[in-house]
């Protein structure tokens, strides 16, 4: 749901134009060029044509909005150009970040250009798009220089036919060089982030200091941690349980690795959940990437999240209301790191494994960057096989987008699919005979399990294959979305013996499970940095035998009531392990 907010702090030209402009009242001081071939025209609904132009404005998202256009009609031809021209504002050295939506719909459509304008000189192209971008309104920005009272020049270009009407709107002047995308402290303005204008019900709200509600939502910023510094939240005393506030970034270019980071606050009884998702505009799918749940204290935490894909996409985040007045949520100090690999969550190190340590290679690692399953081998009494893939599986909101070794489309890992299959088929995977020189023998392999059918994946580790025996580790359901690390101690004492990775089918289609970088070694696992208590060893914690009384491995709640967690802390869910002591 959409809301009309300016929330930008108002700067004045050298002329005493604005430096923001909506174009709901007038033209805020933008003029015609007069030495062009035709004009801009304020408008609001739909263009003159059919097939181009917004069918609203981008301040209010409704048909009584307005914004600028070019109607590229006949006798418009092909070249023609058109120039809107800013008040003339100050000199800046240090730079000056003009901020705008545009809309380029149509298939025939031409070019936006943007000037700086120095003593009635257009200079060089500072930002530019060409041809059909789609019936959205998109976000820009650029950053202009000049030691000379300068204008912003928006000029359109006719394309090759009529279908090229061209739009722009809330166009605004901010102090100081353009931040990279994805960036916002929200000091100034939402940095292109923008309220979803119809899905959802209500809406995140820019602020500073407390929110309007006691016990709840934070009393500074993170950014300056002081009262005067502001943040996106919502109002939790408004709308009722499961109401959802959609927050949306301009459009994302392709990655081949990326990291997204904000800060997130949670306080309050009855906080509901805030939840990451990516948007693919090719597919407008939307793929889950991180939720957080109930009250998380009076604190600012951070979050990060890897991004890959091939696609244009957008980053929503969404705060889902708890039930109660005192849940609200928050947000500050988005980042996207272009070509950066994450580092660990500061808040949940446990959901971000280490790579694993290195170890002399054996004949059953295996990463599958040769395109085979190495010394591994397809069971023949199964029901169907593990198959090697790159980039994603063939079906769609199931399997991963790239590998986990490389992290992109171009590295392989394997994977079962579950389309053409029936409830319960198994697919399993052999290791070369294992002959232990040590007592015990480490398995360490990562896994993905993403899909709303997602089945059972297996371990097992026998000598005799025509018996499997007993379940060694095991995970059940959907898990995640990216890529997780698994891990288990062997303890076979046989002269050969061999693992087996089991995938059971789920109950339809989308439930592709894949592996990737497996890894044997003998001895003892190597120790982890790091533990979430997923696993039956406990990461090699030991009770201390001189104590009273031991630590327990649980999920859900503890055995006594009106104390002790709900959830676990790695998942925020009752079905995860976490340590504790019941008294």
């Amino acid at each position: 749901m959409k809301q009309a907010s300016a929330g930008i702090k108002e700067l004045k030209t050298k002329e005493g134009g604005e430096k923001i402009c909506d174009f709901e009242l007038d033209s805020c001081g933008w003029t015609q060029d007069k030495t062009d071939d035709f004009d801009w025209t304020r408008k609001k609904g739909t263009t003159g044509s059919a097939n181009t132009g917004p069918s609203f404005d981008h301040t209010l998202g409704t048909t009584a909005g307005y914004y600028y256009y070019t109607e590229v009609s006949s006798p418009i031809t092909q070249g023609d150009k058109a120039r809107l021209i800013s008040p003339t504002y100050s000199p800046s050295s240090t730079g000056e970040c003009l901020q705008f939506w545009y809309h380029m719909y149509g298939d025939r459509m031409g070019t936006i250009n943007v000037y700086a304008r120095q003593n009635g000189n257009l200079g060089n192209v500072l930002w530019t798009e060409s041809l059909d971008q789609g019936n959205v309104w998109r976000f820009g920005q650029v950053t202009m220089q000049s030691n000379i009272g300068f204008e912003a020049v928006f000029e359109s270009l006719r394309g090759n036919g009529i279908r090229g009407d061209m739009a722009i709107d809330d166009i605004s002047m901010i102090m100081g060089a353009c931040p990279s995308v994805g960036y916002c402290d929200f000091e100034s303005d939402k940095c292109g982030w923008q309220n979803e204008a119809s899905d959802d019900d209500f809406d995140w709200m820019r602020s500073a200091g407390g929110t309007p509600s006691s016990y709840t939502g934070p009393s500074t910023d993170h950014t300056t941690a002081t009262d005067q510094g502001f943040y996106l939240f919502i109002e939790s005393s408004v709308g009722v349980k499961g109401n959802k506030a959609w927050l949306v970034s301009a459009h994302l270019p392709p990655t081949s690795g990326s990291c997204f980071s904000f800060w997130y606050h949670m306080y309050g009884q009855g906080v509901g959940d805030l939840n990451v998702y990516m948007k693919d505009s090719k597919t407008n799918q939307y793929i889950p990437k991180l939720s957080r749940s109930g009250n998380k204290g009076n604190v600012w935490y951070q979050a990060t999240i890897g991004l890959i894909t091939a696609d244009e996409y957008q980053i929503v985040i969404e705060g889902k209301h708890g039930g109660n007045f005192t849940a609200d949520i928050a947000i500050d100090d988005t980042n996207i790191a272009q070509g950066s690999v994450c580092t660990v969550d500061i808040t949940t190190p446990a959901t971000v494994p280490t790579a694993m340590p290195t170890q002399p290679s054996g004949p059953n690692d295996c990463n599958f960057e040769n395109g085979n399953i190495c010394a591994w081998r397809q069971d023949g009494t199964d029901d169907f096989d593990w198959r090697v893939q790159q980039g994603r599986t063939g079906s769609d909101n199931t399997g991963p987008t790239a590998d986990h070794t490389k992290g992109n489309k171009n590295g392989y890992y394997i994977y079962l699919e579950a389309s053409g299959k029936t409830v319960n088929e198994k697919a399993r995977l052999i290791s070369d005979g294992l002959t232990a020189t040590a007592r015990f023998t480490c398995l360490r392999f990562w896994y993905h399990m993403y899909g709303r059918h997602i089945g059972t994946l297996n371990v097992y580790a026998n000598s005799n294959l025509n018996k499997l025996g007993q379940v060694l580790w095991t995970r059940q359901g959907e898990q995640n979305y990216d890529w997780t690390f698994g891990q288990l101690l062997v303890n076979d004492t046989a002269n050969t013996f061999y693992i087996v990775f089991e995938g059971v089918r789920g109950d339809d289609f989308m439930g592709d499970i894949s592996l990737d970088d497996l890894q044997v070694s003998d001895g003892e696992c190597p120790p982890r940095t790091f533990c979430d208590f997923q696993e039956d060893d406990i990461c090699g914690y030991t009770q201390d035998k001189t104590d009273d009384f031991d630590w327990s491995r649980g999920s859900g709640r503890t055995l006594t009531i009106q104390t002790g967690p709900r959830v676990d802390h790695t998942y925020g869910t009752s079905e995860e392990f976490l340590g504790n002591k019941d008294l």
